[in-house]
């Protein structure tokens, strides 16, 4: 017989670090569905869900396991592109020798994970970014288990959005298609699928008493109706991307039960072109949309799931964005809208993309193209492409217009129109010639990036935060669809948001630290370390480490004013 596990109360502090909610509140993830506006069943939205989704992604960025571990969660493994981390894990032992082991092989993983997200060894970012010319390999997702009542599991998967590493970026430019999804999502997503028989549960396998069980084990029993295992994903940006594609995968491919499923992505690209052998609405899956974000208009052509969409208002802007308000700042970000501001899908993103980097060929001289170089950015792929361009700024420029009309073509199976890029180059033609290039395309960072971010440095509350915590009622429906001549159309479902009312499910919002003062925060950030959060690290594991030597890299590390972001 299989042995009921015994489910431990969590503790006070085993909360999420944005909204506040407790980590082990699962009975929400786990509603029976409910018919939509066409019919269809789906576990309805729900507020606690999506906030516990929130910090699920948020945590895959910070791989700050410590509050996940105290509310129950275990069984966690760490996935850094083809690397794996398996085997995070609590639980009582014979002796506390035993347990100081165990806390140690835990920092040592988790630590090592983090080594690999910031990967600053200059050999090691030559070979990531040449491994990435046959294809994308840079997943970063965690998995992990908790027990639920009536001995059945609640499987998580988080998938972390693009990293801080330059060649994350890669897989986000590719535009063309495999299998009816964006090429780059889709090659992630193998590469994680392709570890289903790696990612393990020991802890879950000894209370089951089976003498082994992995995620591929899970998801096979995840056909059955009885299944005792309940998937939970949750992703950002990139993440939520690949979590469309994994959602589709499942289903289609290996038989799992939508109604064992449940996901919540944030900023979520579109996955899927605009083919008739997808129906987009039929997938449990959320996306919560900020109306002012880029990133959930471009990908491919459409969202697997339904839609959340948060209209932008002053109030989120005031409270998130950050934006410097004096003349020349919204002057700038104004430019930057006359320039972006095309974008409504992945077509008319190529379109403008072709029409920019055409226009610059006209309009910026050698000089002018090679004054982005002067000086980092804080966009890794800029200085990368910047630094890789050299000398032969336009010659890059010319291959990107020819790869924006390839993509296209791909996408829609038509040709770019030309008169369409000829009208796009007149409307920016002006901020092109009134700001200078680096001037611009910071004010278009100014403008795109704080409407993307789950969290702003300093603890400060980021715009999708925001969105969970305080304009969930604000959501608005829609499922996405192909109209008579094939073309992809976004359709509402009027009334479809209400959230249930849950007992004592509002969460006490984390206190926010105190912001580093200015003279602090100007200091370069050699001059200021502080030891990162370990899982489990006793006080003598480290004394021993630091007399090896092995602290260089692995117990502290530069702090980073940079939150997570995709």
């Amino acid at each position: 017989m299989n042995q009921q596990p015994i489910l431990p109360a969590a503790p006070a502090d085993a909360r999420g670090v944005v909204t506040g909610v407790p980590l082990d509140r699962l009975a929400r993830l786990c509603l029976p569905g409910t018919p939509d506006g066409f019919g269809r069943l789906r576990p309805p939205p729900d507020r606690t869900a999506m906030r516990l989704s929130l910090e699920l992604a948020y945590m895959t960025y910070t791989l700050d396991l410590a509050p996940w571990m105290r509310a129950g969660w275990m069984d966690i493994s760490i996935q850094v592109d083809n690397h794996l981390q398996s085997g995070v894990t609590v639980g009582t032992s014979e002796s506390a020798t035993s347990e100081r082991i165990r806390g140690l092989m835990n920092a040592w993983k988790v630590a090592r994970a983090r080594m690999a997200l910031r990967e600053a060894n200059p050999v090691a970012q030559i070979m990531g970014a040449l491994r990435q010319r046959e294809g994308s390999d840079t997943i970063k997702a965690v998995t992990m288990m908790h027990p639920l009542p009536g001995g059945r599991f609640a499987v998580a998967i988080g998938f972390m959005g693009t990293g801080s590493r330059f060649y994350d970026w890669f897989s986000n430019f590719r535009f063309t298609t495999e299998a009816g999804f964006h090429k780059g999502f889709y090659q992630l997503t193998q590469v994680f699928a392709e570890s289903a028989e790696r990612i393990q549960f020991p802890a879950t396998a000894r209370a089951l008493g089976l003498e082994k069980l992995t995620l591929a084990d899970v998801l096979a029993e995840m056909r059955d109706p009885r299944s005792r295992f309940h998937l939970w994903m949750a992703g950002h940006s990139q993440g939520a991307a690949v979590m469309q594609v994994f959602c589709h995968r499942l289903v289609t491919d290996q038989g799992v039960l939508p109604r064992h499923i449940i996901g919540y992505g944030f900023a979520s690209p579109t996955t899927v072109v605009a083919d008739a052998a997808f129906d987009p609405g039929a997938y449990p899956l959320y996306h919560v949309l900020n109306s002012d974000d880029l990133v959930p208009l471009i990908g491919a052509r459409m969202h697997l799931g339904v839609c959340l969409r948060y209209q932008a208002d002053d109030a989120l802007r005031a409270a998130t964005y950050g934006w410097p308000e004096d003349a020349a700042e919204v002057a700038a970000r104004a430019a930057a809208e006359t320039v972006f501001g095309h974008i409504q899908d992945t077509p008319t993103m190529l379109t403008a993309l072709a029409a920019l980097m055409t226009l610059l060929q006209q309009e910026k001289t050698d000089d002018a193209l090679a004054a982005l170089m002067d000086r980092p950015w804080s966009i890794a792929p800029l200085d990368k492409a910047f630094a890789f361009a050299g000398g032969r700024m336009k010659e890059q420029l010319h291959r990107m217009v020819r790869y924006a009309r390839i993509a296209y073509y791909a996408l829609t199976g038509q040709k770019m129109d030309r008169e369409a890029v000829a009208r796009i180059m007149e409307a920016m033609r002006p901020a092109i010639r009134d700001y200078p290039l680096r001037r611009l395309l910071a004010a278009a960072r100014d403008r795109y990036h704080p409407p993307h971010m789950l969290r702003r440095a300093h603890g400060a509350l980021g715009a999708y935060g925001y969105i969970a915590l305080e304009g969930s009622e604000r959501l608005s429906a829609a499922v996405w669809a192909l109209d008579a001549q094939g073309e992809p159309v976004c359709r509402a479902l009027p009334g479809y948001v209400r959230f249930t009312p849950e007992p004592d499910a509002e969460p006490s919002v984390p206190e926010r630290p105190r912001r580093a003062s200015r003279s602090r925060a100007r200091r370069p950030a050699h001059l200021h370390r502080r030891r990162p959060t370990l899982v489990l690290a006793p006080a003598q594991t480290r004394r021993v480490f630091r007399a090896a030597g092995a602290h260089t890299g692995f117990w502290h590390f530069p702090w980073r004013k940079r939150a997570a972001q995709g």
